[in-house]
């Protein structure tokens, strides 16, 4: 199956793309107008009656979510399909995967799933016997995920042996982030913990006035956490301190784009929004906001190109939100771009995907697509070290050793002694 689907990949991408794909899907002299051009496109293969539920791009890797439980791969830079493959049930959504080394780890209410990012073959699989429900996010050594029963868990990336588990005062559906050694978690109780992604050892909490459901997402000086109390807030790394809060008119459930350009926020009241994240203080914090906005698709030097709830793509002033230019978007609902939005991809439920960049970039070639597909020498390097490298942990003052969040599990208390686990 995974052999077939990079097959279909690399034959239409030969054929010419737009000619294999029944004409261009979206105009290349608007895109051209709006500074952008298009990279590659092409139509997923998918079986009668599935759709395309969920987009992620993962490193230099998008992966599509289908109403069938099936996941396809597809290689970033080139449109090349890698692998497609059942990962869990019909009924099931797919969550945003995560990579460590050659593998990428998918975690399902049900089990957790080690992949090759390059074939699609599993490496393991383990059942789990509570309900996981948030993505997984990896250091390269555990992974790490939450559940319903209120916990979050860590496993070892290559046993799969649970590490440990901490307690919140409520269910969790928040993505986890890291950065350096901590490891930061929300949970439905509102509040934000921050920890070491080893020892569990707690660091600060910070808390909100409502459920947070959506993914954590952090850079370099502060944790975003959107909230269902209809708040934006960005919570100092060290400190947990709040630097800032953004009021929107309805409860927050999308993560944020943090990007250079600002950081941009979906709500269902309001639209999207350009919030201002400078740490000093201002009168009103949203920048601007398209009521119509959905996702952002793409970013310039000077403008967002914005996908629309009905159905366009909007080019739109960085500065002020002004729209300078309106295109149809062709049907498209979803964007897996890129988080700094160099690279563009929309994607319809039917299965057509379109990747774009700023005007000037070169298409790729049908050897960098063949070089894709094949297998690498360093495909199987140890997988200790995540695919990106962590950001430098910032400086932090000498402090005692916290209590771990949530009490110890027997693991972590003989992890923490030096003792090896039974």
């Amino acid at each position: 199956m995974t052999r077939v689907a990079a097959l279909i990949g690399i034959l239409a991408l030969a054929a010419g793309g737009a000619r294999a794909a029944g004409g261009d899907y979206l105009s290349p002299e608007a895109l051209d107008q709006a500074g952008w051009v298009k990279y590659w496109q092409l139509a997923l293969p998918l079986e009668r009656g599935q759709r395309i539920d969920d987009a992620y791009q993962v490193d230099d890797q998008l992966y599509f979510g289908t109403s069938a439980g099936y996941c396809i791969a597809v290689h970033v830079e080139t449109g090349a399909i890698r692998w497609l493959r059942p990962v869990t049930n019909r009924g099931y959504r797919i969550r945003r995967p995560c990579h460590a080394g050659r593998r990428v780890v998918l975690v399902s209410p049900r089990d957790i799933l080690q992949l090759d990012r390059r074939t699609g073959e599993e490496i393991s699989r383990r059942e789990l016997d509570i309900a996981a429900s948030t993505p997984p996010a990896t250091d390269g050594a555990r992974v790490f995920f939450g559940s319903l029963d209120r916990r979050f868990y860590s496993y070892t990336l290559a046993e799969q042996f649970e590490l440990w588990k901490a307690g919140t005062a409520g269910p969790i559906t928040s993505g986890p982030a890291i950065h350096g050694d901590d490891l930061f978690v929300a949970s439905s109780d509102g509040a934000v913990y921050a920890c070491d992604r080893r020892t569990k050892a707690g660091r600060w909490m910070a808390y909100t006035f409502s459920a947070i459901t959506a993914d954590l997402v952090v850079d370099e000086t502060a944790v975003y956490a959107a909230s269902t109390d209809d708040s934006l807030y960005a919570f100092d790394l060290l400190t947990g301190r709040e630097r800032w809060r953004a009021r929107f008119s309805g409860p927050l459930r999308d993560a944020p784009l943090v990007a250079r350009a600002g950081v941009f926020q979906y709500s269902a009241a309001d639209g999207l929004s350009c919030v201002d994240a400078t740490p000093q203080p201002v009168d009103d914090r949203v920048k601007w906001t398209i009521e119509r906005g959905r996702h952002v698709a793409g970013l310039d030097a000077r403008h967002a190109l914005v996908l629309t709830r009905d159905g366009a793509l909007l080019a739109c002033d960085l500065a002020d939100g002004r729209v300078v230019q309106e295109l149809p978007a062709g049907g498209f609902g979803l964007a897996a771009s890129s988080a700094d939005g160099s690279t563009m991809v929309l994607v319809a439920g039917d299965g057509r995907v379109f990747c774009a960049r700023p005007r000037g970039a070169r298409p790729p070639s049908i050897q960098a697509i063949r070089d894709a597909l094949a297998p690498r020498a360093d495909d199987h390097a140890p997988t200790s070290q995540p695919a990106a490298s962590q950001p430098a942990e910032p400086a932090r003052a000498a402090a005692p050793q916290a209590a771990a969040i949530g009490g110890r599990s027997q693991i972590s208390k003989q992890m923490q002694q030096g003792g090896a686990p039974r």
